[in-house]
């Protein structure tokens, strides 16, 4: 008889620590282990002070119903050392988290030819009257502003614009990346050019610049070359953030 009374204690006793759930300042923890400061939290109200941690192991902290590993409502402090004002909290390969002072990415730099390839007259639309210029840059996934500048002359006694197209080959296809027009280009001058792309990559990509003369006024048979480098040709990225 000894022995069934012990069996039987043994049985209850295992069977309640099977599904304990501890609080502390609370009558119904919601978790494995409930803490509520304040002992005012009543279903889904009063949790903003609360600690558990639930039956899957995840810790709340001013949650009773944590949704993440961690999950933290409200201010957190990390002080180890290496806080300080503009800092970041990043991490390295590990995931070991530190302070450190927000850095950006210094620009990228394509890459020109010594002297940019001449443009002919053309149609906007046309992949063959576009000519790649000798101007590449490549960047890697992310966001990014491209700019490109360069100096051409138009040494014709014609008025005509630029379309620069930006492409992810040497060869013009669409759909393009991004289209910008010169300015105009008065006969026996000079057309600058300001141009920039927004792009994201989502792997590294190289980007290659053509161009067209359209617009032209008079008209001229397409394919003439009518645009000639000058100077000053340079193509650039910074990140945007």
């Amino acid at each position: 008889m000894k022995l069934f009374y012990y069996t039987a204690i043994c049985f209850f006793v295992a069977t309640f620590i099977s599904n304990a759930q501890v609080g502390v300042n609370i009558l119904s923890p919601s978790g494995i282990f409930h803490v509520d400061p304040k002992g005012d939290t009543s279903a889904t109200t009063g949790t903003s002070d609360d600690f558990i941690i639930d039956s899957n192991g995840r810790v709340g902290i001013n949650t009773a119903t944590p949704s993440a590993s961690l999950d933290i409502v409200g201010n957190m402090s990390v002080v180890d050392g290496t806080e300080g004002n503009y800092k970041v909290m990043t991490s390295d390969a590990t995931g070991t988290g530190e302070w450190k002072r927000l850095t950006y990415t210094t620009r990228i730099n394509g890459v020109v030819s010594a002297s940019l390839t001449s443009l002919k007259r053309g149609t906007s639309s046309v992949a063959a009257d576009y000519i790649y210029t000798g101007a590449n840059i490549t960047l890697p996934a992310g966001q990014w502003q491209i700019y490109f500048y360069c100096i051409y002359n138009n040494a014709s006694s014609y008025n005509y614009t630029v379309w620069w197209d930006l492409c992810t080959t040497s060869t013009w296809s669409t759909p393009i990346i991004g289209r910008v027009l010169s300015y105009f280009a008065p006969s026996n001058g000079l057309s600058t050019t300001y141009a920039s792309y927004a792009v994201a990559p989502t792997a590294t990509t190289t980007y290659y610049v053509q161009g067209v003369a359209a617009n032209v006024t008079p008209s001229v048979a397409i394919g003439t070359v009518i645009a000639t480098y000058n100077s000053g040709a340079r193509i650039w990225a910074i990140p945007i953030f």
